[in-house]
């Protein structure tokens, strides 16, 4: 996104983690 650093990072935070669900 491009609102605030702290947004970005629960983004981030939101598809990794989504992500390593998946995977793993």
């Amino acid at each position: 996104g491009f609102v605030s650093s702290e947004a970005e990072f629960l983004e981030v935070r939101f598809f990794a983690s989504v992500s390593y669900s998946s995977v793993g």
